[in-house]
């Protein structure tokens, strides 16, 4: 059986925006960060608010963005993992905005939304990845007379909040959302990413609490007991 198809694309530049108060060194629920900045060449451009967190791309360690068909995004510094996002479902909470060699990622998680920039080497190349991007999060292109520079807070809220709201409307059922029948070879493929995604032990976290949830008797079992035990 065929090996899942893999996607990637040289990239100039990453920069990932960090707020003067929002952002902080990896907690134990398994935020995603940058690189540290000993083990790779990570510069900043303070602007209002924060920083714009550098990493260029370098002749002898390749920065990569790779997309894989089985939904999931990573962008790769040589062996060093950046950015890992697995984008089931990520149409309600990730929108990418392409302007010219350019594409803006705006991820929400945990109250804050995330903003990284990657730069490719040519416009043809930013297309090619936004259009696979396209498939699985929510897209946007700007054109020539709006910089990426002009895209504020507001605006980005705006659109997180109505890709939130539009996508409640439209969620596919379980079944369809969450196909199970894959082939051993992508499930080891995916196992291996899930162990090396920096956010993969806040998911387990986060499913281990929503199943507890499910797993509590609600208010009429509690009644349906009690009406037995009587």
């Amino acid at each position: 059986m065929e090996s899942p198809e893999i996607f990637e694309w040289r990239l100039a530049v990453y920069r990932c925006f960090r707020g003067e108060a929002l952002d902080r060194p990896v907690q134990s629920d398994g935020v995603s960060e940058p690189p540290d900045p000993a083990s790779s060449k990570v510069s900043g451009e303070t602007v209002p608010g924060g920083v714009w967190q550098t990493i260029k791309d370098h002749t002898t360690v390749a920065l990569l963005v790779r997309i894989s068909e089985f939904a999931h995004l990573a962008v790769l510094q040589g062996t060093e993992v950046v950015e890992s996002y697995f984008m089931i479902l990520a149409k309600k909470w990730i929108k990418a905005v392409l302007i010219e060699d350019e594409i803006m990622l705006m991820i929400r998680e945990r109250g804050r939304t995330r903003r990284i920039r990657l730069t490719f080497y040519s416009e043809e190349q930013a297309m090619d990845c936004y259009r696979r991007l396209a498939f699985f999060v929510s897209v946007k292109q700007l054109s020539i007379e709006t910089p990426l520079a002009t895209v504020d807070e507001a605006a980005v809220k705006r659109w997180l909040d109505s890709m939130t709201n539009e996508s409640l409307a439209f969620l596919p059922t379980a079944a369809a959302a969450w196909q199970t029948e894959w082939p051993s070879e992508i499930l080891t493929g995916l196992v291996r990413l899930c162990l090396t995604d920096p956010n993969f032990p806040g998911f387990v976290g986060q499913v281990e609490k929503a199943l507890d949830l499910l797993n509590e008797p609600t208010l009429k079992d509690k009644q349906d007991n009690f009406e037995m035990e009587e």
